[in-house]
């Protein structure tokens, strides 16, 4: 899978397609976030966030494939936060505002991310919260998108950021 992104950088359907196989194979699997990881997963990611930054889709199942890496793992999570992905995450929540799918898998994303105290300073000074808050008023009759948003924002409050 990571070959074909590589053989084809600018093929948004190999970004997609390759972003949600990833999320799917990290999906409460520590194994494969293990070999996702080695084999340079984050990195490839990142990468199709920042080539496809346009493209609604890529940016869901990209978000979706981080929240999966980082979910009851610290040492993904750390991984993913120095490689620049609340930055990254934030200005695609600004750039997709009206898409609901978009919000619903950053502010879910970013409610997994905010479970210290560094990350939830970062979240906050990127802009997340304000990026949340919008995503509550834009898409205020969206189940999906009120649950984690309120989720992630109750984290991001009770730290008092």
């Amino acid at each position: 899978m990571m070959g074909k992104v590589k053989k084809h950088p600018t093929n948004a359907q190999v970004h997609l397609y390759g972003c949600g196989a990833l999320g799917n194979l990290a999906y409460k699997n520590d194994n494969n976030k293990v070999m996702i990881v080695e084999a340079e997963g984050i990195t490839k990611i990142l990468s199709a966030m920042k080539t496809r930054s346009s493209n609604a889709n890529v940016q869901q199942f990209s978000c979706r494939s981080l929240r999966n890496l980082v979910y009851d793992d610290d040492n993904h999570q750390v991984k993913i936060v120095e490689a620049g992905v609340i930055t990254m995450t934030v200005s695609a929540m600004q750039n997709h505002s009206s898409n609901a799918n978009v919000q619903h898998k950053i502010c879910a994303a970013l409610g997994t991310l905010a479970t210290d105290n560094e990350n939830i300073v970062a979240i906050a000074s990127a802009g997340g919260k304000v990026a949340i808050e919008s995503a509550i008023r834009n898409h205020a009759s969206n189940a999906g998108v009120n649950e984690k948003a309120h989720e992630a924002l109750s984290i991001l409050t009770q730290s008092g950021n």
